[in-house]
């Protein structure tokens, strides 16, 4: 398995201008592994990017709000065009 995304690629200008561009919070850096972590040891800058909020993710009663859901939808949208 590979490391964890990098804490030195949080704060990166390209991710704070994405989160502001979208009107998202760049949260605090994770301690678990996700594929991005394979994207930045390649050399390609990444971001973990999904609905929700962290500390309900993975736990008993799991759950993602609707709002958050269609905002996350409409920031993919726009990243696929």
């Amino acid at each position: 398995m590979a490391p964890a995304l990098p804490e030195h690629a949080f704060g990166n200008q390209k991710s704070i201008d994405f989160c502001q561009q979208h009107g998202l919070e760049q949260g605090n850096p994770v301690d678990f592994w996700t594929e991005a972590s394979l994207f930045n040891q390649a050399g390609l800058p990444a971001l973990v990017l999904g609905p929700g909020n962290i500390a309900q993710a993975h736990t008993v009663d799991e759950w993602v709000a609707i709002d958050q859901l269609l905002k996350c939808y409409a920031i993919y949208q726009g990243v696929i065009q």
